[in-house]
């Protein structure tokens, strides 16, 4: 039941504890005893200690994974045309024309950013209102 009564630390014990802990010497030693327990992990400030027969096979079998995931991409996802796309309703785009004639209200242009019109203009009655 010791660790129910570090609850119960003054601020002070806590500040010491606290400050033991960012001392080089103790954090030192906490990495060369962990390093003791793990011989067969890399030194701190050493990535490069791991031998090539090591990273070759495994950096090797990441990029062709990635290149595996790269070509069957389009085959999972994109194997459907989107309907825009068909010649029918191209034909069918091309008659309605740039500017769709609306019930109740002002005619609008059609596909904005394709025609590279700006947002503060909704159709040609506002190309009209700017013009005067």
């Amino acid at each position: 039941r010791k660790w129910a009564n570090d609850a119960y630390a003054s601020g002070a014990e806590l500040s010491r504890v606290a400050q033991s802990y960012h001392q080089p010497s103790i954090m030192q030693a906490q990495v060369d005893r962990w390093q003791e327990m793990h011989p067969s992990s890399v030194r701190r400030g050493h990535v490069l200690e791991f031998p090539p027969s090591y990273l070759v096979p495994r950096v090797g079998g990441l990029m062709l994974l990635a290149g595996v995931l790269w070509w069957a991409n389009p085959l999972v996802f994109w194997t459907k045309k989107p309907a825009s796309l068909a010649p029918e309703f191209v034909e069918e785009a091309n008659k309605i024309g740039k500017v769709a004639q609306r019930v109740n209200g002002p005619p609008v242009f059609l596909n904005p950013f394709t025609n590279r019109i700006p947002g503060h203009i909704s159709g040609p009655e506002d190309l009209k209102k700017a013009a005067e």
